[in-house]
């Protein structure tokens, strides 16, 4: 009976130093993976870590008013005139 308990610890306790470092991979691998998937997560629903801000918006990530301005021009929700005469205001009271 001694020698069937023996063995079974050593069986569970014998995995050594070669065990311990595959362990240890795999943690790793996992873990990197993980922080890979949060990564992705946060640059597709375009929130930054304040290293950039996207082209057209300010630091506080809001969009610039010419900008939106633009884009609502080439979406066709304004006309010419309208959008030169927005433009032109807005670029007088510099709030571009």
């Amino acid at each position: 009976m001694m020698n069937c308990m023996g063995g079974m610890m050593g069986g569970m306790m014998g995995f050594g130093f070669p065990g311990l470092l595959m362990m240890g991979s795999v943690v790793l691998v996992i873990v990197g993976a993980i922080l890979l998937l949060v990564l992705l997560f946060r640059r597709s629903d375009g929130s930054t870590s304040g290293l950039a801000t996207s082209a057209g918006a300010n630091s506080s990530g809001q969009e610039m008013p010419l900008t939106i301005l633009q884009r609502r021009y080439a979406g066709g929700e304004i006309g010419s005139e309208e959008y030169q005469r927005i433009r032109s205001d807005l670029l007088r009271d510099g709030n571009s």
